[in-house]
């Protein structure tokens, strides 16, 4: 058993965030972590290799609880990931992806959500789906009943990565994210967790996920995300 002692001086939420040619949103995002009504969190950005202005972007911001970690050369989705995930101070662990956005009361009430319901290992929340411009796409109302999210998990990810926040030391315990998955490795992360805890979605629109519309036509997402709006 993994025995997590968090220091007295680290912070309660640790926010995972990867970035790669991420600088047309990258500012939004970050800034909709600076703006939380729950202050203490530290950001794990690390830099993947970008070429474009990321790196510089992320030099302008001097808030200490943002902790940056550059690659010269990019290292793929999942390393990064789990580089991001050893560097974690926390007790809790969210996720935002460098084009997303967050609610500015997402982590306060996450952070009360699994304070109060000590057997949920991982949460998520509803989602809205933004263009580049920032307006609203689709809304995604994923089940927050335990028996219809439970067997969803069967088929598909019902869980946003950018809404996610779980239990660091339950994620360690099941091996964090795997180094076999190259593109579900959050979907995995999910699975191995709800096999022995509950997983849990609160009823309330804290996260934002950028779609562009260069994709939207031709990604298996929102292909994927269509079908399930029709089933809902």
């Amino acid at each position: 058993m993994i025995v997590n002692v968090r220091p007295s001086d680290a912070p309660r939420v640790s926010v995972l965030m990867t970035i790669y040619n991420a600088a047309p949103f990258l500012r939004e995002s970050i800034d909709s972590l600076i703006v939380q009504s729950f202050s203490d969190w530290e950001l794990i950005a690390v830099e993947n290799g970008s070429t474009d202005e990321s790196p510089s972007i992320l030099t302008e911001y001097m808030d200490p609880r943002l902790r940056m970690f550059p690659f010269i050369e990019n290292i793929e989705r999942t390393p990064a990931l789990r580089y991001a995930f050893d560097q974690a101070r926390g007790e809790y662990i969210a996720i935002l992806d460098a084009d997303d956005i967050a609610h500015p009361n997402r982590i306060a009430h996450q952070v009360e959500f699994l304070n109060q319901n000590a057997g949920v290992a991982l949460l998520g929340s509803w989602t809205k789906q933004i263009n580049e411009h920032g307006e609203a796409i689709i809304e995604r109302k994923q089940p927050t009943n335990q028996n219809e999210l439970r067997e969803l998990l069967g088929w598909t990810n019902p869980i946003v990565h950018s809404s996610t926040m779980y239990r660091r030391e339950l994620a360690q315990q099941v091996g964090g994210y795997s180094n076999r998955l190259i593109y579900a490795q959050d979907y995995g992360l999910l699975l191995a967790l709800a096999r022995h805890y509950k997983v849990a979605v609160l009823d309330e629109f804290l996260c934002y996920q950028r779609v562009l519309s260069t994709q939207m036509s031709s990604s298996r997402q929102y292909q994927r995300t269509i079908a399930e709006e029709q089933i809902y």
